[in-house]
Formats: structure tokens, sequence, C-alpha cells
């Protein structure tokens, strides 16, 4: 019997679909992600390059594996309340090649992606994007306030200090943050917000 080695698609990020995986060497100490994919590090440690690599692997599965339903439903329900506002103004942190723009009809809307390729995407695609790479965050400036702040399954990498700022700066007083963290320590997460 062959047993299937993990594969590396790049930037030592393993890809692996076979049972035991517990059992493989190359594996062991690695942090599993996207079910199959097998991390060198924790998520907030991975380089924008490690971070890229994972953003096109879960672009080539999403529309067929059962693992991303909840973020679809996840991503409804963000929608639904958005739609039942008067055209808001919304701001998304890490809208990747799907920004919530897709699916509303806001007042203005800017996305924010540290992904080169996605940002050129939705620009190809009539969004407004721009590129903000890690850390930079701190150096966005913009115009307007915005009635909202979305992150859609983007703040399980990190949601640090100049994010938070970045959010107080951005939004509007009775302006509302709409987050899905991702986390296994509420610790954390109550540290964080």
């Amino acid at each position: 019997m062959i047993i299937p080695r993990p594969e590396n698609i790049g930037h030592d990020i393993l890809y692996y679909d076979g049972s035991n995986p517990h059992e493989l060497a190359e594996l062991k100490g690695r942090v599993r992600f996207l079910n199959k994919l097998w991390l060198p590090c924790a998520l907030e440690l991975l380089s924008p390059e490690q971070i890229f690599v994972t953003n096109r692997f879960r672009e080539s599965v999403i529309s067929t594996d059962t693992q991303f339903l909840h973020a679809s439903f996840m991503r409804s329900c963000f929608i639904q309340i958005l739609n039942e506002l008067e055209k808001p103004e919304v701001i998304e942190i890490g809208c990747g090649k799907f920004p919530l723009a897709t699916n509303s009809s806001f007042g203005s809307y800017l996305g924010l992606e540290i992904d080169s390729e996605a940002v050129d995407f939705c620009t190809k695609k009539g969004f407004d994007v721009i590129l903000c790479s890690a850390g930079k965050i701190k150096d966005v400036a913009l115009e307007i306030k915005y009635d909202f702040c979305v992150g859609l399954y983007s703040f399980h990498f990190d949601v640090s200090e100049e994010v938070i700022d970045f959010v107080h700066r951005h939004l509007k007083d009775s302006g509302c943050v709409m987050f899905n963290v991702i986390v296994d320590d509420s610790e954390q997460l109550a540290k964080k917000f």
C-alpha cells in the first residue's frame, strides 16, 4: 500500500489529504489549517507570502469543499445586515477576491487587502480596494469616516493594536464593527477587544 506524502504547495505550506496525518514525521510540529493544509508555524506568525499561498488554496476549493459552508453562511449574514441599512458606508479589512460589495449596494465601499493579486482582481471588477501591506494599516489615512468596519475571516491571523487604532480613527461616532474572530482562547479575545 502506498501512503500519500504531503506536498509542498509553496513557502513551506504542506498539503495533505490522506488518512492518519499525525503518523507522518513531515507533519509533526505543524499547525493544521483549512483541514488539509499544514503550516510551519502559528497563523499569526505566517509571512505575507505564506498567507498568499493559503489564499490561493482557499480560492481553489471554496465552491466545492463543504468546510466553507459556514463561511458562506457568515458572509450571507453580514450582507443581510448591511443590506437592511440605507446606503451604508463600509470599509472591509481583508476583502480578498470576495468583497462584500459584490452582493450589496453601499453608499461607499473601500476594501483593504495585503494580497496584491486580490487587489488587482477586485480593481478590475470595479471595486475600490487598496493594497495595505501587513503592519502598514497605521499609515492608511482616509478622507471620510465609515458607518461599518467589517472583517470576515481575516482576523484569524492577527488583530493588532494598529488595526484597533485604525478602526477607531475611521469609524463614525455611531459606527459599528462587525468581525468574526476565530480563536480558541476566550481570554485572548477579551484582551484584543
